[in-house]
């Protein structure tokens, strides 16, 4: 193909976006290299390169968190207080999040308020690493290797050729970089016939080109694994999981088992953070750090006390231990962490409790030993009473054993533990704050903090799961407000604005970049101007002096600088199965067989057509016989939001097929490079 090259100097850079106004035109895929000897784009000897260190989350959208201007996602008409929890479907927790130390890092950096992924984990983390978008890198949905007959335009893993791109290990090497990638990889498909030193594991430095890794291979559950006989086999959870320490498998598992105590030593977000920070301290300089948690993607599991500071998340009972001993009977340990709000007498509570247990026709004798909240209560019994039956009972009596209301608690998957999975993912998010500010620590004690760009962002929107309690009490109760953000997410009339989705709601994620290549005088601002995770790869090697290739991202440091307004007009959100070249497409839509595409672009007035940023929404439809399209109009030619959650199809309007037509040609335009 031609590839249009666009080469320029930090000055001319300067002057081009001046004469440009706030937004650069950029062709769809160009080479930028962009760097002059005394500015960030040096490579000169006075000057040392700057550390890199890219936290991308798991399933976490901006608006959980206070430092993006979102409107809290459950909002009640009163403020909030224990007095008012009864008329919230989630008891309360119409809280942000505490986020001290990502607030620590918005203060040294430029917080993005539109940024843009690709709305599923495995394309955003391809587009990251490549600064391509999922048609360059060839990865639009998460790998498959039982595709048979499998097309001879089918890639099976990330980095197969003909996709056989330049990633971001491989751009910082030249300059002298040592690379170390920690946490959730996700870009090659498990094959669990396959030795675990072999093909899967060995495709993360293959593929990725890191110096060293200490990594999971996907998502909780983990595959069987057939060394560890001695070991109950559970399915896989954040306190039981494969890690891979460059070639060196271990299995960490909570002895307790599912639902334990919860032990930090076992936590996904504890050993990743953990191994991250090791990294960021000891590793020679200049180095780049890669660290994307599984934390916060289901299955929703409560962290550990210690990192949650928000009561309210802590509602729910936790099922500590079992010792069920069958027709002979058992014990079992259930604790319990919710913050009470008036006085409890225990002994009372504990013979209601017991009163409840022996109403089952299956045991007898029970006997409740407990103490104050939090604490453990301890149950023992004579008969038989299935874990699940326990779950159940307490679930629904969390009352009788001192939590502050009845829970709409749904119903988990093997290896959640108790908590709904609203209370469980706001909690971790708190606990993944407080590692982040361990890592900042590390730094700043090091003497390296300064040194270091520090890139927070999300891979994704967020998952529906979190919502669904509430959209339960809404149809319930229709009188219910669950607040802007909620409301429109959950809208009858919205389909899915989530995760897996190319609307607002699946592709918004957070973005902070903080440190090296900002300026004082811009650290602890915030921006509108549109970023998608594409600019990461080239904002990087400018700041390092390295050019950038052709890629589809675009350097943002003139924004990082604040010598210009927006560096992007246009950004396109992908999806589409199987991986490769997704333009043969053809048959029935199916979970490995689709084509999505969310593209908005600023455009100027059309006729009585205002100006705006619009979107097309194009979906590969159910029969297999072509696309759905839909359009809206996202902010007015200000940037002022106008339909920012997409409720208001404008595409059967013919007096937009101007801004239609407009839209559909720079997106082939962009589709082609």
């Amino acid at each position: 193909m031609s590839i249009p090259h666009v080469t320029l100097s930090g000055s001319l850079l300067t002057a081009a976006l001046a004469l440009g106004g706030p937004a650069l035109a950029l062709t769809p895929l160009q080479t930028v290299t962009i760097g002059d000897a005394g500015s960030h784009g040096s490579r000169g000897p006075a000057r040392r390169a700057p550390n890199i260190l890219v936290i991308m989350l798991d399933d976490v959208p901006p608006y959980f968190y206070e430092q993006f201007g979102a409107a809290a996602p459950f909002v009640l008409d009163a403020p909030f207080s224990p007095a008012n929890k009864a008329n919230d479907p989630i008891n309360g927790t119409n809280l942000f999040v505490q986020a001290p130390n990502l607030q620590r890092l918005a203060e040294r950096g430029v917080t993005f308020l539109n940024a843009y992924a690709n709305s599923a984990c495995t394309p955003s983390r391809a587009s990251i690493l490549t600064g391509l978008y999922p048609h360059g890198n060839g990865f639009g949905g998460v790998p498959h290797t039982d595709i048979d007959p499998a097309p001879a335009h089918i890639i099976l893993e990330f980095g197969d050729a003909p996709f056989d791109v330049p990633t971001l290990a491989e751009l910082v090497r030249p300059a002298g970089f040592r690379s170390g990638h920690f946490g959730k990889w996700h870009l090659a498909a498990w094959n669990s016939g396959v030795e675990f030193a072999g093909s899967g594991w060995s495709h993360i430095p293959a593929a990725g080109h890191w110096d060293e890794y200490k990594s999971s291979f996907h998502n909780p559950p983990v595959p069987p694994l057939p060394f560890v006989e001695a070991v109950q086999r559970l399915s896989g959870s954040h306190y039981h999981w494969i890690k891979n320490s460059n070639g060196v498998i271990d299995e960490i598992i909570d002895p307790a088992q599912k639902c334990g105590d919860l032990s930090a030593e076992y936590y996904t977000a504890e050993i990743q953070f953990n191994d991250a920070k090791e990294f960021v301290v000891d590793a020679p300089q200049p180095w780049l750090a890669s660290l994307w948690p599984n934390t916060d993607h289901a299955i929703f599991q409560d962290p550990p006390d210690q990192g949650v500071a928000t009561p309210e998340y802590h509602l729910v009972d936790e099922i500590q231990s079992f010792d069920l001993q069958g027709a002979s009977g058992g014990t079992f340990e259930a604790r319990f962490m919710g913050q009470t709000t008036a006085p409890i007498d225990y002994d009372a509570t504990n013979l209601e409790l017991e009163a409840a247990l022996e109403a089952l026709s299956n045991i007898d004798d029970v006997v409740v030993d407990g103490g104050p909240l939090p604490g453990t209560v301890s149950v023992t019994f004579e008969g038989s009473l299935a874990d699940t039956e326990v779950r159940s009972l307490l679930l629904t009596n969390l009352d009788l054993v001192g939590a502050p209301a009845r829970l709409p608690v749904e119903t988990v998957r093997s290896g959640d533990c108790g908590p709904t999975a609203w209370h469980a993912f706001q909690a971790a998010l708190e606990y993944m704050d407080l590692k982040l500010g361990e890592v900042l620590d590390a730094l700043e004690d090091s003497g390296r903090l300064e040194r270091t760009m520090i890139v927070f962002t999300s891979d994704n929107g967020g998952p529906k799961l979190i919502f669904e309690k509430a959209a339960e009490a809404k149809a319930a109760d229709p009188s219910i407000s669950l607040g802007a953000i909620a409301e429109a997410l959950l809208h009858e009339d919205a389909g899915n604005r989530f995760k897996k989705d190319v609307y607002e709601g699946g592709t918004r994620v957070p973005l902070v970049i903080a440190g090296a290549g900002v300026p004082q005088h811009m650290r602890g601002t915030t921006t509108d101007a549109l970023f998608h995770l594409v600019d990461v790869y080239p904002t990087i090697a400018a700041l390092i002096g390295e050019p950038a290739g052709s890629v589809h991202g675009v350097d943002q440091g003139p924004v990082l600088r604040g010598e210009v307004a927006e560096v992007r007009d246009e950004v396109l959100s992908h999806l589409f199965a199987p991986n490769g070249d997704y333009t043969p497409i053809s048959g029935l839509r199916s979970k490995k067989n689709f084509n999505d595409i969310g593209y908005s672009k600023r455009l100027p007035a059309c006729g009585s057509v205002p100006a705006g940023r619009y979107k097309i929404i194009k979906r590969y439809n159910a029969a297999g016989t072509g696309f759905d399209i839909q359009l809206y109009r996202l902010e007015d030619g200000s940037g002022t939001p106008v339909d920012p959650f997409e409720l208001d199809d404008l595409s059967s309007d013919s007096s937009y097929d101007c801004q239609e037509t407009a839209l559909e040609t720079a997106l082939a335009a962009l589709l082609a490079s």
